[in-house]
C-alpha cells in the first residue's frame, strides 16, 4: 500500500478525531521520506486521512510525541473546546 492509504484504511471512528503528527524529522530530498514532512519514523501522509476533523503538525520527533508538553497542550485545548461546546459555553 502507498503511505497515503495506510491511515485511511483504518476508517473513521464515531467521534470527531484530531490527528497530531510530529514533523521534526529529516528533511533530506533523498531517503525514505524524499523531502516529505515526517517525525523521523513515519511521514505526514502515513498519518493522514480524509476523516480526520483536525490535523495538527507538532515540531516533535516520533519518540518524544508521548512526552511532549506541546502535544499535551494540543490535547487539553481540543478537550476544553469539545467540553465548552457540550456545556453550551
Amino acid at each position: 500500500l502507498g503511505s497515503e492509504q495506510r491511515m485511511s484504511r483504518l476508517g473513521p471512528i464515531g467521534p470527531p478525531t484530531t490527528g497530531i503528527a510530529g514533523v521534526q524529522g529529516v528533511t533530506w530530498k533523498r531517503g525514505p521520506f524524499a523531502g516529505e514532512l515526517n517525525d523521523g519514523v513515519v511521514s505526514l501522509s502515513e498519518v493522514s486521512a480524509e476523516w480526520l476533523v483536525d490535523q495538527v503538525k507538532a515540531p516533535v520527533v516520533h519518540t518524544l510525541l508521548p512526552a511532549s508538553k506541546q502535544v499535551a497542550g494540543i490535547i487539553l485545548e481540543r478537550w476544553r473546546q469539545a467540553h465548552a461546546h457540550a456545556d453550551g459555553a
